[in-house]
């Protein structure tokens, strides 16, 4: 079955199910827009 990409807009998707599925939609070839809010413990992170 042949889907249509979609433009995808997720909040909450610094962690969690949120950043889960913005991974996934986006290795799928979705373009996602994503906004969340991180605070790492440690003062680091990676971005991905």
């Amino acid at each position: 079955m042949n889907h249509p990409r979609r433009t995808l807009l997720l909040t909450g998707a610094g962690s969690g199910l949120g950043r889960g599925w913005s991974l996934c939609l986006a290795n799928t070839g979705h373009p996602v827009l994503v906004t969340g809010q991180t605070i790492p413990i440690d003062g680091g992170g990676t971005a991905q």
